[in-house]
């Protein structure tokens, strides 16, 4: 899609734009077109990018870009592939994954080919090269400002790659999470709907595996790291106690224990849910690193369509456990209790106090 198209800011327009092509990667194009959208609506995202480059005479530029999508070579050749003449143009034609130019003046050109799942072949990037320097589309930007670099999810380096492998999938989700917590741009007043779309668009890459990162590591990191997957088999050996020792739980209760990870809120989840969607059990370990560190035990149940039963719950529980219930008032019953220091290193005491909590919060609704 061109950077003029009135629907060039409309992130679903961007995505229905391009059909399916043979011998392309679907994902690939997807990830083209919500690519350009952030690079258009985030200041901040696109100027960490042009930065990633390491190409100084772009990471010197902060301006607004036009970002143009699928650009023929030939300038003829409009963006949907067809002719100025409205014929239809060969499905080969030749095209630029991604363009970045100012949006005003000719300063530079930066062509980004995109790779996923798949390397480029023998003569691809010559190809865009030699388009580059001779062909129409850019005759008005100085030579030695027409820059080529290849986005890619392998480590492979390109001999025409003006980043020099400086561009990876990975470093575009890692921008893209920087870029969600400042929604910096040209849609300033939409800085909401621009901060959670770059966030969900890291989320998709990091679900698709392409938020590879990983550390460079010294002998505490990975001694820690073993440590920390003992202390994790134990936890997972201490609700499996909780629910073999309890056969009202066992019934109830998954054999095997689910973890959970949310980066944003610095939480950490092990535990136990119910085999049935509704009413909804978890019982379960939950640690936080954000502000003051938590190491906590957990029960939550609730009836997600019927949240006035979280009152009837209370009282059913208060006898007990009036001074674990969270004040939360989401339709979630939550009892917490604090490991340190009473629990701390005490097993069977933690056991005992997940199998209680449970044992009376289901006895509550399974009536």
């Amino acid at each position: 899609m061109k950077s003029d198209d009135y629907r060039a800011d409309n992130l679903f327009s961007r995505l229905f734009s391009y059909t399916p092509r043979p011998n392309r990667e679907p994902l690939e194009d997807f990830c083209t077109e919500v690519l350009a959208w952030c690079l258009r609506s985030s200041r901040e995202f696109s100027k960490g990018f042009l930065i990633q480059t390491a190409i100084p005479e772009l990471a010197e530029f902060s301006g607004p870009v036009s970002v143009n999508t699928q650009l023929s070579f030939r300038a003829e050749v409009s963006d949907d592939g067809n002719t100025e003449d409205g014929n239809s143009s060969s499905s080969s034609a030749s095209r630029f994954d991604l363009v970045i130019q100012p949006q005003e003046g000719y300063d530079f050109v930066l062509v980004v080919e995109c790779k996923i799942n798949a390397k480029f072949g023998s003569t691809q990037l010559t190809k865009y090269r030699d388009q580059l320097d001779s062909g129409p589309r850019f005759e008005r930007v100085r030579k030695s400002r027409r820059y080529l670099v290849a986005l890619t999810d392998h480590s492979e380096r390109q001999k025409l790659d003006n980043a020099r492998g400086r561009l990876r999938w990975s470093a575009v989700h890692k921008l893209l999470a920087q870029a969600a917590r400042e929604a910096l741009g040209v849609h300033e007043q939409n800085a909401t709907t621009v901060n959670c779309i770059c966030q969900q668009f890291a989320d998709f890459l990091q679900d698709k595996g392409m938020n590879l990162t990983l550390p460079k590591t010294d002998d505490p990191l990975i001694a820690n790291h073993v440590e920390g997957m003992r202390f994790r088999a134990n936890i997972e050996g201490l609700l499996k106690r909780v629910r073999e020792g309890n056969p009202e739980l066992k019934g109830l209760l998954k054999s095997k224990a689910e973890y959970e990870r949310y980066d944003k809120l610095g939480e950490t989840w092990l535990g136990l849910y119910n085999k049935d969607t509704q009413p909804f059990l978890y019982i379960g370990i939950q640690l936080t690193d954000h502000d003051k560190p938590r190491y906590e035990m957990f029960v939550q149940v609730a009836w997600p369509n019927r949240p006035s039963e979280k009152a009837k719950m209370e009282d059913a529980v208060k006898r007990t456990f009036e001074s674990c219930i969270d004040p939360d008032p989401s339709p979630y019953l939550v009892l917490r209790r604090p490991i340190r220091p009473d629990y701390d290193g005490e097993p069977e005491k933690m056991v005992e106090w997940l199998g209680q909590a449970g044992v009376e919060v289901s006895k509550y609704f399974t009536k």
